[in-house]
């Protein structure tokens, strides 16, 4: 009897985790949580055109040592040439407490900030690069991309 409700909570929380607003969303791991300055996390844009806003997202854990992360964000179209070129401030930690912003639980968190701007509908490629300015940044899990309506 006890497996009933379990799975009655289990099916409601699949349900109601769905987005039918998303367009797109791809979450890319960083290596050993090790963000090289020169490495570059790659997302293959595609049916873009429905997309109205736009949001990056990190996954850090306890082991960043920065209250915030600058994002290098580059568009390219389908032959490598760069269209558009935006640094992107993502605030991690709250300035006054300290205490870790987005959500999760124990030392990770996620979280997602909406870019002012739209993404070029030419663009095919976007290329996301750290640009805190360390040659290994530690404490970034994964980095991820999301476009909806």
């Amino acid at each position: 009897m006890n497996r009933i409700p379990a799975f009655l909570i289990f099916l409601g929380v699949v349900l109601f985790s769905c987005d039918g607003n998303r367009v797109y969303e791809q979450f890319e791991e960083v290596p050993n949580q090790l963000w090289g300055f020169t490495d570059t996390i790659h997302y293959e844009l595609q049916n873009l055109d429905s997309a109205e806003h736009f949001l990056v997202s990190v996954r850090f854990n306890e082991d960043y040592p920065y209250t915030n992360i600058y994002l290098k964000l580059l568009e390219s179209d389908s032959s490598g040439t760069v269209l558009e070129e935006k640094l992107v401030n993502v605030i991690l930690f709250d300035p006054k407490s300290g205490k870790p912003l987005g959500n999760g639980f124990g030392g990770t968190r996620t979280l997602y900030d909406t870019l002012d701007y739209k993404i070029n509908m030419n663009a095919s490629g976007l290329d996301i690069l750290q640009y805190m300015r360390v040659n290994q940044l530690k404490g970034i899990e994964a980095v991820g991309f999301k476009a909806t309506k």
